[in-house]
């Protein structure tokens, strides 16, 4: 965590790592942005601070830039959620949204994942830039 915790206005910014994170007419970003998946995300969903610092850890094309509100994560809440959602600047550029659940293949802790992604994708983020073709 940095010294400071970022403010609840602040910005930060997830590479879109796939096209159908992606929903279009009008585009709109889809819950499949914030599935934490074992053995990728075990630190938590990876985002920037800045729309392009992907550049200093992606090396694979992405498909798009999703920008994501600081205090719209931190509002995310259900009842089946233990710990507040945050952020975690853990090498600047790079950080994670912590808390997150992992996505299950099957279970109650999968529909939990789902709820909460589908929550992070509707109240917290919007599409900031599509790449067609996707590049870095």
């Amino acid at each position: 965590m940095p010294d400071q915790p970022l403010a609840c206005e602040s910005i930060i910014y997830r590479a879109a790592l796939e096209e159908t994170w992606f929903s279009s007419d009008p585009p709109e970003v889809d819950a499949a942005a914030f599935y934490r998946r074992k053995g990728m995300d075990n630190d938590g969903i990876s985002i920037g601070v800045s729309p392009y610092s992907y550049r200093s850890y992606l090396k694979n094309p992405i498909f798009g830039i999703i920008s994501v509100h600081v205090g719209h994560v931190r509002d995310v809440n259900d009842p089946e959620l233990l710990t507040a959602l945050d952020i975690d600047i853990d090498d600047a550029p790079h950080g994670n949204i912590i808390n997150v659940p992992f996505k299950e293949r099957k279970g109650p802790r999968r529909r939990l994942a789902e709820r909460i992604a589908s929550l992070l994708a509707r109240q917290a983020a919007r599409v900031y830039e599509v790449f067609d073709p996707p590049h870095n």
